[in-house]
Formats: C-alpha cells, sequence, structure tokens
C-alpha cells in the first residue's frame, strides 16, 4: 500500500482526521460539492466520516482516496484516488478539487499518477469513471485521460 505519491508539483497521501479542517474547506464549496454524491451541502462531521470511511477502504481494498497537496506549499486542494461501487461491482476514479484550482492540469496530473499507481500494484485492469451529464469540466478531464463513454446509467447514492 503506497503512503504516498510525488509528481512534479503535487503529493498525493493518504488522509488522516487532521486534514478534516483543509479537506472541509476543499468540499464545503457548492461549485465542488454540487457534483459529488446526491449534490448537498457538506457538513465537518461529513468530511470526519468520509476520512474514517476512506481509512477502512484502504485497509478493505488496499487502495482508496489519496489527499492532493501541493508541494510548493503543502496546501491540502483536493482528492484522487479509487473506490468500489458495490453497485456496479467496479472501481471507480473519483477526484475533486478546489475551484481556485480548476484549469490548471492538476486533477489530470493527479489521476494519471494514480491509474499508473493501480496498475503497478494491484491486479485490477478495469476501472470505472463517473460523471454527472452536465459536468463538462469532468468529463473533458475523464475524455482526456482515456476513458471511453459506454452508456448513461441511472445511478442513485
Amino acid at each position: 500500500m503506497a503512503n504516498m505519491i510525488e509528481t512534479q508539483r503535487l503529493l498525493l497521501r493518504q488522509f488522516t482526521q487532521e486534514d478534516l479542517k483543509a479537506y472541509h474547506q476543499v468540499l464545503k464549496q457548492k461549485a465542488v460539492y454540487k457534483w459529488l454524491g446526491k449534490g448537498t451541502k457538506i457538513t465537518k462531521e461529513h468530511v470526519s466520516r468520509i476520512i474514517n470511511h476512506d481509512q477502512t477502504h484502504w485497509h478493505r481494498h488496499q487502495l482508496g482516496t489519496w489527499a492532493v497537496v501541493l508541494k510548493a506549499s503543502s496546501q491540502l486542494i483536493g482528492h484522487c484516488g479509487f473506490t468500489m461501487v458495490k453497485d456496479l461491482n467496479q472501481y471507480e476514479l473519483l477526484y475533486a478539487f478546489s475551484p481556485s484550482f480548476w484549469g490548471k492540469g492538476y486533477a489530470t496530473e493527479a489521476c494519471l499518477v494514480s491509474i499508473k499507481w493501480l496498475h503497478y500494484h494491484t491486479d485490477i485492469d478495469t476501472i470505472i469513471a463517473l460523471s454527472y451529464l452536465n459536468n463538462q469540466p469532468s468529463i473533458h478531464i475523464i475524455e482526456k485521460l482515456g476513458f471511453q463513454f459506454i452508456k448513461e446509467y441511472p445511478y442513485i447514492m
């Protein structure tokens, strides 16, 4: 299990409860949470549960979601990684970043290194990426990563 992955600009590491305040600052923004799950406001308590769930996911599956941190400033700017979607029996690539860091290539950079890690450290050969149909920026990233549209799926969390 990788505790850390580095790129030229980013550090991807596992979340801890010490990340609660900074992670909440990212996820509480409407521009972020409207594209996550049911699209409802995310409280600090919810973020704490997300971190706990992710720690459990790492333990059970030997993979999960990383905190994405800017190396230059040590600022937590989002998350990237994988989660098991039980209803589909597939691992999903997921990511979310603070809007002030959109359009700078951070999501693509984090996703590419995460996928590379997955290929080197697991025997998982298929992953999925889900997006709201009207989330064009996310769809653009998914396409840039080489994913192909398969179908619309009425997935309700």
